[in-house]
């Protein structure tokens, strides 16, 4: 049915006028058009048709470079981006209190001489009565840091002899928890 209206169209196309734009003299007709179009318009027409033109010529050309160096710009940051090395990212968490607790019931049996106890914010304290006991309260020291998994600690602070009240040794030491992490992947 479409292919029976599309060559019913075909014949009421004017043939004689298509041949007549067509034949071979139809370029000496055009060449003709385009000399009279000064005298027929005007040369003031013609030169603002002909600004036209080359401005419309000029802004094409322009947004071109522009858009070429706008993906130069891009490139040249995603090869940027892709050279820069994946940095790890180190985070540090407060041990939690309970598990702090819990740590430091297992490991005070083992210290006749010396107190720990557990502060907020991850924080241990160990205590010696007398300076004598300064082996016990170092190695307690040690068993602390080297007490749970990924643990890091700190000295929050540290007094020793008369500087401490009431006792001859004392270390506050912050435990954290250290992750890392790796952005990007």
């Amino acid at each position: 049915m479409k292919m029976q209206s599309e060559i019913g169209k075909l014949k009421n196309l004017d043939w004689e006028r298509i041949k007549f734009y067509t034949r071979a003299g139809a370029y000496k007709d055009l060449d003709k058009f385009l000399d009279m179009l000064p005298v027929r318009t005007g040369h003031t027409a013609l030169f603002l048709a002909g600004l036209s033109w080359l401005i419309a010529g000029a802004t094409i050309v322009y947004t071109m470079s522009q858009i070429n160096q706008a993906n130069q710009t891009r490139k040249d940051i995603l090869n940027i981006e892709a050279a820069q090395p994946l940095v790890p990212t180190i985070e540090k968490t407060p041990v939690p209190q309970d598990v702090l607790k819990e740590f430091v019931e297992r490991a005070q049996p083992n210290y006749r001489n010396i107190k720990m106890d557990v502060a907020k914010n991850g924080l241990i304290t160990i205590t010696a009565p007398t300076t004598q006991s300064f082996s016990e309260f170092q190695t307690a020291i040690n068993h602390v840091q080297f007490g749970g998994q990924a643990w890091e600690t700190r000295v929050d602070k540290l007094c020793v002899g008369r500087e401490c009240e009431g006792v001859k040794l004392r270390i506050d030491l912050k435990v954290s928890k250290v992750s890392i992490e790796a952005k990007g992947v």
